[in-house]
């Protein structure tokens, strides 16, 4: 999983895929101490664009509700696999009572939008710094000694959970190499790893980084402590790996192949080897999960994990496992719709679907659903203008919309 609770970008909507996101629950929220150094655009108004509309169907008694089997999974113990079907046109708009605090504001141009934080603040970039931005509009920066790494052309920042990562790309003797820089809420100093070979996303948690090597160089999972930057193989035939409450955990492949080439899913496991879940020959993911290059699950600091299925007839579902409860529930989408932005984070599942008759392939439309994998609530969040970014961080879930001008909002929400 890419280190970032980003989750659409315009490249990876151009090849119809949007970005793997993971992140961590267990941190402490309070901001550096730091004087406010400007402010965004907010005003009621603005909110109305970012706030949900409601739908017209409830929700309904889960317990009554048609169930699926999702073909070739089943629990780590074995069990099947069998989702709750819920179409995401029956979802609500959630009460005021459902909603701890939102905010709306406006994105300066040269700004990026990259997540928000377990207590929904959002977070910006500005001038290679990241920032946070209170329900006033308020910038607050969220890095230690205003300390620039890299620079917008090889830097991406991201969040995860209550961390900050900066991820330097480089090439040196034909090798992809990255350095990593991580923010801890408080902290007066980075931590810092240079000189990662390959890696596909990063995930830290305590004073250990792990990260997942591309499929074509080997595809295994290691780790590295600050400390002494010393790279560890953890898992080999693994493709991603996940920061759960359990403990580390991986994606496992399989020996065999899709039609494309890519290796097949064999499950999700902890480091100590104990499963998660198991695939069969016969399980596929399809859609759009991933991360522009793969279509591998996702799972954001917790509990659930989603990925895309589809009939083989533009006929597209999300599904969503709680690997706690063994509670698994399907998104059923609109007909020719694809989920082409998913966040999982915690409990929640945060998606947004194509639009009916998009300008370009992965345009996002202004429909969007949360997902309690506790509960089976389903929310709606049908802002004015269409969704670009979509971020979901524990309780706190976070969006940018665009005009047709090309003028850009974020929002946030807390959910109680």
């Amino acid at each position: 999983m890419v280190a970032s609770v980003r989750i659409v970008s315009r490249s990876s909507l151009v090849v119809g895929l949007c970005t793997l996101s993971l992140a961590l629950a267990s941190c402490s929220t309070a901001a550096p101490d730091a004087a406010p150094t400007g402010a965004a655009s907010s005003s009621a108004a603005q909110s109305n664009d970012a706030s949900p509309r409601s739908t017209t169907q409830p929700v309904g008694d889960v317990d009554s509700q048609k169930t699926t089997a999702i073909k070739g999974l089943s629990w780590g113990d074995g069990s099947k696999i069998e989702a709750v079907e819920l179409a995401v046109d029956s979802a609500v708009k959630p009460a005021d009572s459902e909603i701890s605090g939102r905010a709306a504001h406006t994105l300066p141009k040269g700004e990026d939008f990259i997540g928000v934080l377990s207590d929904g603040r959002p977070v910006v970039v500005r001038d290679q710094l990241p920032f946070t931005v209170d329900a006033e509009g308020t910038y607050t920066l969220y890095w230690p000694n205003e300390e620039i790494v890299g620079d917008s052309d090889t830097t991406r920042f991201s969040v995860q959970g209550d961390l900050v990562l900066a991820v330097t790309s480089k090439s040196k003797h034909d090798k992809n190499l990255s350095d990593v820089a991580v923010y801890a809420p408080g902290a007066d100093s980075l931590k810092k790893i240079s000189n990662v070979e390959n890696a596909a996303d990063f995930v830290v948690a305590k004073d250990r980084i792990y990260w997942a090597t591309n499929e074509w160089s080997g595809a295994q999972v290691l780790s590295a402590s600050f400390a002494d930057g010393k790279p560890r193989v953890e898992a080999k035939n693994a493709a991603a790996v996940y920061n759960t409450p359990q403990g580390i955990a991986i994606l496992k492949l399989s020996k065999e192949k899709t039609e494309s080439g890519q290796s097949k899913v064999a499950g999700i496991e902890l480091l100590n080897g104990k499963k998660l879940l198991q695939a069969g020959q016969d399980f596929e993911l399809g859609g759009f999960s991933g991360d522009g290059l793969h279509n591998w699950p996702a799972m954001q600091n917790g509990t659930s994990v989603s990925f895309d299925i589809d009939s083989g007839k533009a006929d597209y579902k999300t599904v969503v496992l709680n690997l706690d409860t063994q509670k698994a529930w399907q998104l059923d989408l609109p007909a020719d719709r694809a989920a082409f932005a998913t966040s999982t984070s915690g409990n929640r599942t945060f998606s947004s679907w194509s639009m009916e008759n998009p300008e370009e392939l992965g345009q996002l439309g202004n429909e969007a659903v949360v997902l309690d994998s506790v509960t089976g609530k389903l929310f709606a969040f049908t802002p004015k203008n269409n969704f670009e970014e979509i971020y979901a961080n524990d309780k706190a879930v976070a969006w940018s919309t665009v005009t047709k001008d090309g003028s850009v909002s974020f929002a946030s929400e807390i959910l109680k």
